[in-house]
């Protein structure tokens, strides 16, 4: 639910209000996981629906774990998903990001300055013990059609599991899938590292190894959390339930 509220928000890059592709169109990935099955339900390059969150969810009910393009376009078709126009889900500050930039090598090369990359993720600790975890983009500015990111990937856009932890990330996902991020971070806490700890040393390899920045978001078993980020921002808020929110950039 949480994502899917991130997706109705145009403020960020996720469902409408999506970056857009080289040819100003919006294709859209995400994930969903339970950390107590390793069920896992993914969508890439979807085109025409407001959630793709929502379709991922409906994929980890399935014996697939990601459907992509045309074939998840279908799926939704089967599965009921109301179609919208694309033009719907296209905000006014993803155009000016659109039309700032010329090529996604100079959105890269900008480090991911402005509006348009405001990934959305979500890691949660249950009070039962179980992890979850989601995550949901619109990619990259002038994106080349059909690419997909790390966000629907497992182990890259986001990773949980029982007893280990949740992680969700968020940057340059060519970089991320390279390092196999979330669940670096999380290898990093399985070695004794806490949550801001692992994550930091993972974006830290991530920026030498591959040139690429990024962002965390993790929770641990024992419920402490982490948002850590080599990119100029990172909007990220935690709910402890009757402790109540708190919330930075």
């Amino acid at each position: 639910a949480a994502v899917k509220v991130l997706e109705d928000d145009p403020c960020f890059d996720a469902g409408t209000g999506s970056c857009l592709t080289a040819t100003r169109s919006v294709e859209m990935d995400a994930i969903l996981m339970d950390g107590s099955t390793l069920k896992t339900g993914a969508v890439a390059a979807v085109k025409n629906i407001r959630n793709p969150v929502s379709l991922a969810r409906m994929v980890l009910d399935t014996s697939h774990c990601l459907l992509v393009g045309e074939g998840a376009d279908k799926f939704a078709r089967e599965m009921g998903v109301p179609e919208v126009d694309p033009e719907k889900l296209v905000s006014e500050d993803a155009v000016r990001d659109w039309e700032k930039h010329d090529s996604y090598d100079s959105v890269i090369a900008n480090h991911f300055m402005g509006h348009s990359h405001d990934t959305v993720g979500c890691v949660v600790l249950t009070r039962d013990g179980h992890f979850a975890c989601g995550t949901s983009t619109g990619g990259i500015t002038h994106k080349r059609v059909g690419r997909v990111g790390d966000s629907p990937l497992i182990g890259c856009g986001a990773y949980c599991e029982d007893g280990l932890g949740a992680a969700s990330s968020t940057g340059h996902g060519e970089s991320i899938m390279k390092l196999v991020l979330s669940r670096r971070a999380l290898f990093n806490m399985e070695n004794g590292m806490p949550p801001n700890e692992a994550a930091s040393a993972a974006l830290r390899e991530m920026k030498s190894k591959t040139g690429g920045e990024g962002g965390l978001i993790i929770i641990g078993p024992d419920g402490s959390v982490a948002h850590e980020f080599t990119t100029p921002h990172m909007p990220w808020a935690v709910s402890r339930g009757e402790e109540g929110i708190t919330s930075g950039i």
